[in-house]
């Protein structure tokens, strides 16, 4: 993941859920509210999917990460949902 300030800071973080329109991702650092972010999801060296989202919310798991919702700037069709929701599961694409 990436910030999409002035620094662009890279953050490494897991992707917990995704649905059409946010996703729940788990961040070792906490982003600002409102700041945006590149997520790049990773399923193996065949498979990358990039989604831009904003940060709504952020809250810390007790430990130094955090529990981090964002939603999307732009909604993710039926096929694009599908084939994230499978790289998650780490299914091979259709």
């Amino acid at each position: 993941m990436r910030a999409g300030g002035v620094n662009g800071d890279v953050m490494y973080g897991e992707l917990l859920d995704a649905s059409r329109l946010g996703v729940r991702i788990l961040l070792e650092c906490q982003p600002a509210e409102n700041e945006k972010l590149l997520i790049e999801v990773l399923a193996n060296q065949d498979q990358c999917f990039n989604l831009t989202a904003e940060v709504v919310w952020a809250e810390p798991t007790g430990g130094s990460r955090f529990h981090v919702g964002c939603e999307l700037c732009v909604e993710l069709s039926a096929v694009q949902h599908a084939t994230l929701k499978q790289m998650m599961a780490g299914l091979p694409p259709n």
